[in-house]
């Protein structure tokens, strides 16, 4: 009876594997936000995905997080948190990290990834060493 209720159980764990942007290369890496829609970014921006389905953004003056469940190639931020770090240096990193929420797919390849949206929007990240 057991190894009928195992043989039950095993196919079900196909069902368990991350479907997300993390399950596919972008998880545990930093993310260098280098180009927004074909202009240079100069501000370090970085993104890492995490396994939990947690998103963690770091800029000078700005911190995000979310939750990213949608399948891949879909980008779905959600329960987005931004906070102002104690800073004082003008930026555009909050319009940037506004700009990432309205983002709606994904591609990653390697070192590269790519977040698009519908309305020709795009940003540019490549992965960077660390300890994501």
């Amino acid at each position: 009876m057991r190894l009928i209720a195992l043989l039950l159980i095993f196919p079900l764990t196909a069902c368990w594997q991350d479907e997300t942007l993390a399950g596919y290369g972008a998880a545990d890496q930093f993310w260098h936000l280098y180009q927004v829609d074909g202009n240079t970014i100069s501000e370090p921006i970085e993104l890492v995905f995490h396994s939990n389905g947690t998103v963690e953004a770091t800029a000078p003056c700005h911190t995000m997080t979310a939750r990213q469940s949608a399948p891949y190639p879909w980008f779905v931020l959600e329960n987005v948190e931004i906070a102002r770090t104690d800073c004082t240096a003008p930026s555009g990193q909050a319009a940037v990290l506004n700009e990432l929420q309205k983002m709606t797919l994904s591609e990653v390849s390697g070192d590269r990834l790519i977040l698009s949206n519908e309305a020709g929007r795009e940003m540019l990240f490549t992965a960077v060493q660390g300890d994501g």
